[in-house]
């Protein structure tokens, strides 16, 4: 205070301030194998109404666990904008201002075996002054709300509560895929022209998975049973419920022709040979004969 005209002068300023955040979270679901912690991304971005990134407000967030979260003290822009913190200035004339964010998963080119999730969820949020030094956040997430109650409901999640903060469930499925050649010889104690009219057949013997014979003829005293052949082509597709995963048997044998067409002089082989074949998953999206 001072003094003016022998008179004292006393001026008291007050300044009211008015804080809020949000703290957005949801769930990340692999079917076919374990979820790993961070193998993930998500991202957060601000839009403006045709899409727009606002002010470079974007970040990326890990799993952990299940769990995706965006904290509002982690939330970060490459400017410094911790944007999901709000304050007066972020408000309008009327006290009030909105945002609209977009929350989606970010594809990964080194990933194998997965098939991401490309929902996208675009949220409205609403900040107001409550007039007691805080902010009030509204988040509009009626519309969301069906679709996220819907693929929580179909998840294989353990906690299927939804939180106040819950925006998203993003689902990711695992697939692997593999084959096999199996090659032989045949020797013909004979004139080698004749090699070219001995056939071969295999057949899977493995139980649930039993198949019809496939023949193949002999090529220069080769014999190949390519990967083109159905029963050594293996998938693990866990929501077609395909799984070619774990022991596979085969029994190959030699076309004996019936008494009438069988070549003069020749003598045939009548070994059946049972193959084992163990179909392994490498965790990459290959099934390893």
């Amino acid at each position: 205070f001072g003094l003016k005209d022998g008179k004292a002068k006393l001026e008291f300023t007050n300044v009211y301030e008015a804080t809020g955040e949000w703290d957005p979270e949801g769930w990340k679901e692999l079917v076919g194998r374990d979820l790993k912690d961070g193998e993930f991304e998500f991202k957060i971005r601000e839009v403006d109404l045709k899409n727009n990134t606002v002010n470079g407000h974007e970040y990326v967030v890990k799993n952990v666990g299940n769990q995706i979260k965006f904290s509002s003290d982690d939330v970060v822009s490459k400017k410094g904008d911790y944007f999901l913190k709000y304050t007066q200035d972020d408000l309008g004339p009327n006290g009030k201002a909105n945002f609209i964010y977009e929350f989606s998963e970010v594809k990964q080119e080194t990933a194998t075996g997965i098939k991401f999730d490309e929902d996208i969820y675009k949220i409205l949020v609403e900040v107001s002054d409550n007039g007691d030094g805080t902010l009030n956040v509204e988040v509009d997430r009626d519309d969301l709300l069906k679709k996220l109650t819907q693929k929580i409901k179909d998840s294989n999640l353990e906690d299927k509560n939804i939180s106040e903060n819950a925006i998203f469930l993003f689902k990711n499925e695992y697939e692997a895929y593999g084959s096999l050649n199996l090659i032989g010889t045949k020797t013909f104690d004979g004139p080698e022209e004749f090699l070219k009219d001995f056939k071969f057949t295999i057949k899977e013997t493995t139980e649930g998975k039993e198949s019809p014979e496939f023949t193949v003829p002999c090529e220069n005293g080769v014999i190949t049973f390519s990967n083109s052949l159905s029963i050594l082509s293996y998938e693990y597709k866990p929501t077609m419920k395909l799984d070619d995963r774990g022991t596979h048997t085969y029994e190959i044998r030699e076309v004996i022709p019936a008494d009438d067409s069988k070549a003069p002089g020749v003598k045939y082989d009548e070994r059946v040979y049972k193959v084992t074949v163990d179909v392994a998953d490498d965790g990459e999206g290959k099934l390893v004969p």
